[in-house]
């Protein structure tokens, strides 16, 4: 029998009364807890403890290191999925948080309901981070070499990312007709475009889809039943979506 070990969440927050509500909700929802009231404690205890597996980090710590300072230092020596916690939705204190590999900004009292949501889609991203390293070399030579049909396209606005030789050979498309257009509305693969919503919504809520079947249209119009898999992976910093296809006509 697999016993699951309960993930550990090392929480960032200068207010003491503050940090114990939310250790004390984390906890109910089955996590481990290691508190850290300033920067420079954070850093110590991320950079210390290999068991901490993901980081909510408030960005307003009081004198000293902020969070954003810290999540950076953090972040240089360990691969970590973080999460910004904070209490400003000024444009000018979330922009400083676009510079750090994070996976999410969670606005303080909005509930949680959306906080547990933004965590496990946080271990979502970085476990599929992990699995598949979109940027490196090794990621762009199986991609392109790959004989089975592979595209990535965003999950915000289905602008295709990329495709490999064999995407054009099944599909009809060469690589400078696809990416940068939008799979829904500029190509019209999707017969049924209602579908594409589906997959993204139960990617969203898994991480991954299996053996999805149904017709697609070609680039000539003729219509073609195949078989998708997908996954959700970040692509250049942005969550994607990477589809194997299969042609079952």
């Amino acid at each position: 029998m697999i016993i699951e070990v309960a993930k550990t969440i090392l929480l960032v927050e200068d207010e003491a009364v503050t940090a114990a509500a939310q250790a004390r909700s984390l906890e109910k929802n089955g996590f481990n807890v290691i508190t850290a009231y300033n920067g420079e404690k954070a850093v110590e205890c991320a950079t210390g403890n290999s068991k901490i597996d993901l980081i909510l980090m408030d960005i307003d710590l009081g004198a000293g290191m902020d969070g954003t300072q810290a999540a950076a230092i953090i972040l240089i020596h360990r691969d970590i999925p973080l999460l910004f916690l904070s209490s400003h939705t000024e444009p000018e204190i979330v922009e400083r948080t676009e510079k750090i590999t994070s996976y999410g900004y969670v606005v303080k009292n909005t509930g949680e309901t959306v906080l547990m949501a933004s965590i496990k889609m946080a271990f979502k991203l970085h476990e599929a981070n992990m699995k598949l390293r979109i940027t490196g070399d090794n990621f762009s030579t199986v991609f392109h070499m790959n004989p089975v049909a592979m595209s990535i396209s965003r999950i915000s606005n289905c602008i295709v990312c990329d495709v490999n030789e064999a995407f054009s050979k099944l599909m009809g498309f060469q690589g400078d007709e696809v990416i940068g257009k939008n799979v829904m509305e500029d190509l019209s693969v999707w017969v049924d475009p209602g579908y594409k919503h589906l997959i993204v919504e139960e990617v969203e809520r898994r991480g991954r889809v299996d053996s999805f079947e149904r017709l697609f249209r070609m680039k000539d119009g003729t219509l073609r039943m195949l078989e998708i898999s997908a996954e959700l992976i970040m692509y250049d910093n942005e969550v994607s979506l990477l589809i194997i296809w299969h042609d079952f006509t």
